[in-house]
């Protein structure tokens, strides 16, 4: 544990050192906030649609996304696997996805206090959110559904950054998961608006539960299935058994070629 520590302290500071980049990612993520919201009202005044619940989505949507994992894992697994240096971590006391995580978690503090709530506090002094349809139960299902989600986005990055050991440059599959989770995620738009054909279809893939699913719970908008909390539990289980075959196998390929 105290190992893990020392892992997530090294993540922070490392994003402390760069302050500039922290003030223009608040600064992008405003903008972008304050597009969503004016577009989606100018929309909303216009239609029939319940604005209300798509408004607290889209805003709150492009704060939060700012504390999922980034290409930090992806780069730091597939850049060790390509220098063969993998299996010097495979072998250290504490597990490579354990120091990976533990690496994530200095950055997730990280961008919890100097971007998510200074892009809250900003948001909330320039934009009158209707905030009345958030209640404390949905608060707290969405505090344990965002954490899972979190898992599932760290488990799917460890996953992509495994394919190295078969693909040189994984650009291209960052570029498809990147589209993927903006299209099937729920970062853009709320999936509840999509038609209903496609919402079956995005049922039975990760992406809406690490997105969209604590997104829905917080802003009442109406999940996919029946029980996401479930289903959040479900894929972390299945990327936890994928990930550890990956891992082996990793072992063995990296032992076998003399690494």
């Amino acid at each position: 544990m105290k190992n893990g520590i020392e892992y997530a302290k090294a993540g922070f500071l490392v994003r402390f050192r760069y302050k500039a980049n922290s003030v223009l990612q608040v600064a992008g993520t405003i903008i972008i906030v304050l597009i969503q919201f004016y577009l989606w009202s100018a929309i909303g005044n216009n239609t029939d649609i319940g604005i209300e619940n798509i408004l607290m989505y889209t805003v709150i949507a492009r704060i939060v996304l700012s504390l999922y994992p980034d290409y930090t894992t992806i780069n730091f697994v597939a850049e060790k696997i390509l220098k063969g240096e993998i299996v010097l971590y495979l072998v250290r006391p504490i597990k490579l996805p354990l120091i990976v995580f533990y690496n994530e978690m200095g950055n997730f503090l990280y961008n919890l206090v100097f971007i998510f709530f200074p892009s809250i506090l900003i948001t909330w002094l320039f934009i009158d959110l209707p905030t009345d349809i958030i209640s404390l139960k949905n608060i707290c299902y969405f505090i344990i559904s965002f954490m899972l989600s979190y898992l599932i986005s760290f488990l799917l990055s460890y996953f992509i950054a495994c394919l190295a050991i078969w693909i040189v440059n994984i650009w291209g599959i960052l570029e498809l998961y990147d589209a993927l989770l903006l299209l099937c995620g729920g970062t853009l738009l709320p999936l509840s608006i999509y038609p209903e054909i496609v919402q079956k279809v995005l049922i039975y893939l990760p992406f809406q539960s690490i997105f969209f699913t604590p997104l829905s719970i917080l802003t009442g908008n109406d999940p996919l299935v029946s029980n996401p909390i479930l289903v959040q539990f479900l894929w972390i289980v299945s990327f936890v058994g994928i990930n550890y075959i990956l891992t082996q196998f990793i072992k063995k390929r990296t032992s076998f070629m003399g690494g």
